[in-house]
């Protein structure tokens, strides 16, 4: 019969394994600690928002596709009017809060100054969407061919974006409508926007 293990080798045995473990727990904090300081050299190196497309940036026409899979173009140059661009995704919640600044948006601009147009980052999701929120009749791309995604650089939503009667970008504005933002939105498009709350 062998002796049952003492209780030295026991807790020199789960000495190990502790040390062990927390030796991979500092292994992975530098991990941590490298990736987070390769991440804040990223972004100082492109202050703001890289993704988002700049003011002043000329665009081509937008060419994709309705709910109905219908294809059509939001072109600049023959509508004297600016549009104003709503970019939004289905799963983003804060879209949805966003959603009764664009409602005043859409019923409350001067529809001979500007016109509105709606663009879905995502298909999936997109009639759901529609049903839940009131866009009355602006058009809205639910599907967009990959080189308007790639010139009016579309990664963040929500996004508001004004675009004057020639294509060139005049402003953008990211995220939900408050504070700032919403002068200026209010500013430049002549609107009444709700209070925030």
């Amino acid at each position: 019969m062998t002796d049952p293990p003492s209780t030295y080798q026991i807790s020199r045995k789960m000495g190990l394994v502790l040390l062990l473990l927390m030796l991979i727990l500092v292994a992975l904090n530098i991990i941590l600690v490298k990736q987070n300081r390769d991440l804040k050299t990223s972004m100082n190196a492109h202050p703001g928002r890289p993704e988002d497309i700049r003011s002043g940036t000329a665009v081509p026409a937008l060419e994709g596709k309705d709910l109905n899979g219908n294809t059509f173009t939001i072109s600049y140059g023959a509508d004297r009017r600016k549009t104003v661009l709503l970019s939004f995704s289905p799963q983003c919640g804060i879209c949805d809060m966003n959603m009764p600044n664009w409602e005043a948006i859409i019923k409350g601009v001067d529809k001979n100054a500007f016109r509105v147009a709606a663009v879905s980052l995502v298909t999936e999701g997109t009639k759901e969407y529609i049903a839940r929120h009131n866009f009355g009749d602006t058009p809205l791309m639910a599907e967009i061919k990959a080189e308007g995604r790639s010139a009016y650089k579309f990664h963040s939503t929500p996004q508001t974006v004004l675009i004057d009667a020639s294509g060139k970008v005049e402003k953008v504005w990211t995220g939900l409508v408050r504070g700032e933002m919403r002068k200026e939105i209010e500013q430049a498009l002549g609107v009444k926007l709700p209070a925030e709350s």
